[in-house]
């Protein structure tokens, strides 16, 4: 969840105003007291006590918090801030005994005392407290860890001109991540905004990083924290959460519109998170199937604000109609379904005579006679598809093979056939000696069930033809000669 607390304004999709009237003040009741208004909008803790939180009922993780705040009086000059990743306390009491500390602090103080330095420190505070007020003062004011609570300073800035004005309202912002703290103050001396600390985890040193068991920044609850300091306001919060967003959107249509039987087309679905700085949105997308595939890539996800995640499917029709599947984005957030539809589409063979029948050159029956076989090839595509690719039949290669294969020759030249087209393809026989010649094979390479142009089917067809009173080619050169000698013998 993502949780937007910009004073009076609403800047990202899904913010509503957080009702302060749902929080509740934890650790000891007697150290601080929370005035929250009627329309849960603003709260004002008004007690010069020891440690004060007020505290979230849900836990604020991988989300950017936002909100106003500010002392609104001239005395007292100690410590206002926020925990976050808050485990505990939980629970309020008035004991000061057997209280668990988990939480990350930021703490502001407007002056230096006592050994507390004027300005900010970003803290990690755990264990079983047990002690006294001195205690407290130790880890909470010194920054300095007990016998029970350990303290450790993650960062801090400090120095003159660090510290919070009088009647002067704040807006802060924290980016709080697995792997990330960013926080941000503007007002005041900070104009439109300073960044105050900016740590990623992996920055930690060892021995702090063991101290998170998860090796990382875990969930936990978010509050607000006075220290010995009274009149101080926290208003206007808005909550923002992530929000999923799909390229089509929910019950829309990933449209691959017609595609070529035998090729692919490739879309790509978009899915979003569209809300704020540091929200997560975890899914997956189930497989399309049928004559749909994808997602690439597939399996688990996490979106990030702003980083959109672009999943692959492709659409490989092997026959012509209009086909679709469901898939359905699967979140964190709850499901988006979208339809993925296609029209595949192609050349329509026709043929006079059927590939693997036989195509007769039928008898040649003259010496150095020959005969020609006609085949007709159309394409019966009907309709327009505004590119005539999509429909064309390409003649692309051919092949005579088998014994008799010598005997035939393709005389007409391979083209393409545009739908409502046809090509009539001449094959010529040319026997060379008497005799029924069956032994040949006419294969044609077609890129149809294939991409344009590209290599698809094979069609075949058996080569037959027979010759009569055709001498054998060493006969007809002898007829040849001996008719030549009588020739010259005519002449003397």
């Amino acid at each position: 969840m993502l949780i937007t607390l910009i004073a009076g304004t609403v800047r990202a999709q899904g913010t509503s105003a957080v009702d302060l009237n749902t929080w509740t003040q934890e650790g000891q009741l007697n150290q601080s007291t929370w005035n929250v208004t009627t329309d849960g909008s603003s709260v004002l803790q008004t007690v010069n006590g020891g440690v004060g939180l007020f505290v979230s009922p849900n836990e604020f993780f991988n989300t950017t918090v936002e909100g106003s705040f500010g002392v609104e009086t001239t005395g007292d000059d100690d410590f206002i801030g926020f925990v976050f990743g808050l485990k505990s306390p939980l629970g309020a009491t008035t004991a000061p005994d057997d209280r668990i500390v988990d939480f990350l602090l930021f703490d502001w103080k407007q002056g230096a005392q006592s050994g507390a330095p004027e300005g900010f420190n970003l803290t990690y505070a755990r264990g079983e407290h047990r002690g006294t007020s001195s205690d407290v003062n130790h880890e909470f004011w010194d920054k300095v860890s007990s016998q029970s609570i350990d303290v450790t300073v993650l960062d801090s800035v400090t120095g003159a001109g660090t510290g919070w004005r009088d009647n002067t309202a704040y807006n802060f912002s924290l980016l709080y991540t697995a792997d990330h703290i960013k926080i941000d103050v503007a007002g005041g001396q900070f104009d439109t905004g300073q960044t105050i600390f900016d740590l990623r985890f992996q920055d930690l040193d060892t021995d702090t990083a063991a101290m998170f068991e998860n090796g990382q920044f875990e969930s936990g609850r978010f509050g607000f924290y006075n220290y010995s300091q009274s009149t101080v306001r926290y208003e206007s919060f808005t909550q923002t959460e992530a929000v999923l967003a799909t390229n089509p959107d929910d019950g829309g249509r990933l449209n691959f519109g017609f595609t070529r039987i035998g090729d692919t087309k490739a879309m790509d679905l978009e899915v979003a998170n569209v809300g704020g700085a540091g929200t997560i949105i975890t899914g997956n997308t189930s497989s399309a199937s049928g004559p749909f595939a994808g997602p690439t890539p597939d399996g688990n996800y996490e979106l990030l604000a702003d980083d959109p995640l672009l999943q692959t499917f492709t659409y490989s029709p092997m026959t012509a109609g209009f086909m679709t599947d469901s898939i359905t984005v699967d979140t964190s957030l709850g499901s988006h379904t979208i339809t993925l539809q296609g029209i595949g589409v192609g050349p329509v063979l026709t043929t006079s005579v059927n590939t693997g029948q036989t195509l007769d050159a039928g008898a040649v029956t003259t010496a150095g006679g020959m005969s020609i076989i006609e085949l007709t090839l159309g394409n019966a595509f009907v309709g327009s598809v505004g590119d005539d690719t999509l429909t064309t039949l390409s003649l692309l290669d051919f092949a005579f093979t088998g014994a008799d294969a010598d005997l035939f020759e393709l005389v007409t030249p391979l083209t393409e056939i545009v739908a409502g087209d046809e090509v009539t393809l001449q094959i010529k026989f040319t026997p060379r000696t008497d005799g029924t010649f069956t032994d040949a094979q006419f294969t044609l390479l077609t890129d149809l069930n294939a991409p344009y142009g590209e290599a698809g089917t094979q069609l075949s067809w058996n080569l037959i033809g027979s010759a009569e009173n055709v001498p054998a080619p060493s006969m007809l050169g002898g007829a040849l000669a001996l008719a030549g000698m009588t020739r010259l013998r005519r002449r003397k």
